[in-house]
């Protein structure tokens, strides 16, 4: 449907809206598509997508889809779910103190991860120290087989170091 004046709807619409006017969704109506609209207010239930430029969600307004808007305003009791992007997606402007601070360069080379050292500590306690014994003489068969795995697939750890 393409109006070339302001559209009011209680009712319900399934479908396509285009209009380079105002379309307003009453609180008892429904619509479903795609529409495009200078401005759109909804306090009934909208759901699909969105192109215009100010969208206005009233208290028990709903959209739910996705929203291509410059304006965009939810007053309380107003529901939204779904994404939102700007209608003209210029250069994101940088925040005042990102824009002072540059990156500083990195070189990055891939290590393969050594493990790392133990600390020194106390000695375990003569029951752990037992039950640890115990453990390190059964063999561990499955535990050396998979690493023997991820080695031959070429899935052994790499950390990232940056310098600065």
């Amino acid at each position: 449907m393409t109006l070339e004046s302001n559209l009011h709807l209680d009712g319900q619409i399934k479908g396509t809206v285009l209009s380079n006017h105002d379309v307003s969704v009453g609180h008892t109506g429904r619509f479903e598509g795609n529409i495009k609209a200078e401005r759109l207010l909804v306090s009934g239930y909208v759901e699909g997508v969105v192109d215009c430029a100010s969208l206005e969600i009233v208290a028990q307004g709903r959209v739910l889809g996705e929203l291509h808007s410059d304006d965009f305003i939810i007053e309380p009791g107003g529901q939204f779910l779904g994404e939102s992007r700007p209608r003209r997606q210029g250069p994101i402007a940088a925040l005042s103190h990102q824009a002072e601070e540059e990156p500083p360069e990195e070189d990055v080379e891939a290590v393969e991860e050594a493990p790392e050292p133990k600390a020194a500590s106390a000695p375990p306690p003569p029951e752990k120290a037992a039950a640890e014994a115990a453990a390190a003489d059964q063999p561990q068969p499955e535990e050396g087989k998979a690493k023997e795995d991820k080695r031959e697939r070429g899935e052994t750890r790499h950390t990232v170091w940056g310098r600065r």
